[in-house]
């Protein structure tokens, strides 16, 4: 439950915004979809699925070397 101090959830994405931040905005809020945005424009959605997908893909590149 969230108080009154607490500022409200942004229920968005930029479109700018990085993979493991996103990820992190998942774990943190607990949602399945978020819309994201472009100077104030809805250009998609992102969803876990779609996280989970991009990861495999870059592990399958070696992207930690």
């Amino acid at each position: 439950m969230r108080r009154k101090s607490d500022p409200p959830a942004q229920l968005d994405i930029d479109g700018n915004t990085n993979i493991f931040d996103v990820a992190n905005k998942f774990l943190n809020d607990k949602r399945r979809r978020f819309p994201i945005l472009e100077d104030g424009k809805l250009i998609g959605q992102i969803s876990q699925k779609d996280i989970l997908k991009a990861t495999v893909k870059m592990r399958s590149q070696r992207w930690w070397k």
